[in-house]
């Protein structure tokens, strides 16, 4: 009879368990527990070795208070919530069964095999396997740190919403916004609202509205007029110090980056560009970021030619190559109509010019130390002695080199056939804007360093301590 009982004792105990698991009920067991009703509530107290079970989800825990009317309970002590490769740990929790859901603010840590993530406090749902997590949030993955101040966790998506003061960091970039969207298993990245990228190797610094980075095509969009930063700083080689920094200022309507094969950017649609006594305005830049190479082109459709401000110059063309070496402007080469026009110092309306199919131009420490250029060369250089004007010399031939000292020419040599005429300063004074080539125009739209900036400013001075 005895055996009987504990027979029928035991099948109504496992059809308890399994009834209980099939409507959804909490099923907990420990060392111990005590019951007790409070306010009409079935208060039970599990202590030592609790487990919690419900469907897929296991909990253990130290201790455990459930409330078996309202299906929840608090959970005290080394609290571990298992569901599938999810993990969860906490010093101390709180799981609702009617809910399906954990919830802690006494720190909580999350691990399901593709990233560990940590907060201050943050729920956890079970039928969606998705976690919200607030206050000091970390996100580590294999090769990124995501933190913010809240995030929301899609784990069988492996997909991640940050918001507030995020930073997103891998081992060439960090990244600041104010909200971002970041996949975990291709790490495709959509960050909004006061974008800022950070690359310490090549000393830039972006500032943009929106970022789409997809790491499988080697791909990144930047969107809401983008400003790029690039800091050279130019060293003084024996005392081992800083002579100056050199910071080139880009903006246009839209960037976009390629890092394979090259460190490739490339400007779009209004295209700003200050560096030094260095400016321009053109429709498309791309710039190659790791070779200091800046290369503009006129577009078929377009009518003005991208224009290029050097000191006193204006230097136009359908193609221009820009390098840097050495923190140092070092060449420039134009192909197509290429137009160069100097101002002379003193003088409204001299300047001297000089056209051609191609130019090439060489820099030393930033000064034009000599040009060359081929193909229907024409130009018109002022004479001058002892600074007074002496009048002009019109040349024309196949090729040409010039060569300067302080930036004004000090040598012109012409090949093929070349023709000059001189003109004196009686014939010239007061008719100077007669002396033009054809292609002679000035552009009236060299960008300062503050429209190129515009609004970006005011986020270079927030973060620039950062």
């Amino acid at each position: 009879m005895k055996r009987i009982t504990l027979v029928l004792l035991c099948f109504f105990a496992f059809n308890g368990f399994a009834l209980a698991q099939q409507s959804g009920q909490m099923v907990i067991v420990g060392k111990s527990f005590t019951g007790k009703k409070v306010n009409g509530m079935t208060i039970r107290e599990f202590i030592g070795n609790v487990v919690i079970t419900q469907k897929d989800v296991r909990i253990t825990c130290d201790r455990a208070i459930q409330n078996l009317d309202e299906n929840k309970a608090e959970l005290i002590g080394n609290v571990i919530v298992k569901q599938d490769t999810i993990t969860i740990k906490t010093p101390r929790g709180f799981y609702f069964g009617n809910e399906k859901k954990a919830y802690s603010y006494s720190g909580i840590f999350l691990d399901d095999g593709h990233v560990n993530l940590t907060a201050d406090s943050g729920y956890y749902f079970s039928e969606k396997e998705s976690a919200s997590f607030f206050g000091n949030v970390k996100l580590i993955d294999s090769s990124r740190t995501l933190l913010s101040d809240s995030l929301f966790y899609f784990s069988k998506k492996d997909s991640s919403l940050a918001t507030g003061n995020v930073v997103l960091q891998d081992s060439a970039s960090t990244i600041f916004s104010d909200s971002l969207i970041y996949l975990t298993r291709n790490k495709f990245t959509d960050a909004r609202g006061k974008v800022k990228i950070k690359n310490k190797k090549e000393a830039i610094t972006i500032f943009a509205e929106r970022l789409l980075n997809y790491p499988d095509s080697n791909y990144t969009l930047l969107l809401g007029r983008p400003l790029l930063m690039k800091i050279d700083t130019v060293k003084n080689a024996e005392k081992d110090s800083v002579v100056r920094e050199d910071t080139l200022f880009l903006s246009a309507n839209k960037m976009e980056s390629y890092s394979v094969p090259a460190s490739l950017l490339i400007a779009k649609d209004s295209v700003l560009i200050v560096r030094r006594n260095f400016a321009s305005v053109n429709k498309i830049t791309f710039f190659y970021r790791g070779e200091n190479k800046i290369l503009t082109f006129k577009r078929n459709d377009e009518e003005q030619p991208p224009v290029i401000w050097q000191e006193n110059s204006q230097l136009t063309g359908d193609s221009i190559a820009i390098s840097i070496k050495n923190n140092s402007l070092k060449r420039i080469d134009v192909f197509g109509n290429a137009v160069i026009i100097s101002k002379n110092k003193g003088y409204d309306y001299r300047f001297d010019q000089l056209s051609g199919d191609t130019l090439k131009m060489f820099f030393d420490k930033g000064e034009l130390k000599k040009t060359f250029v081929t193909g229907n060369v024409l130009s018109i250089y002022y004479l001058y002695d002892k600074g007074k004007a002496e009048g002009l010399i019109k040349s024309s031939g196949d090729a040409a080199k010039i060569f300067f000292q302080k930036n004004q020419v000090s040598k012109v040599k012409f090949y093929g056939q070349p023709e000059s005429d001189y003109h004196p300063e009686k014939l010239i004074e007061g008719e100077e804007q007669s002396f033009t080539v054809p292609a002679f125009y000035l552009y009236k739209n060299k960008p300062s360093r503050r429209k190129v900036i515009g609004e970006k400013g005011i986020l270079i001075k927030d973060k620039q301590n950062e």
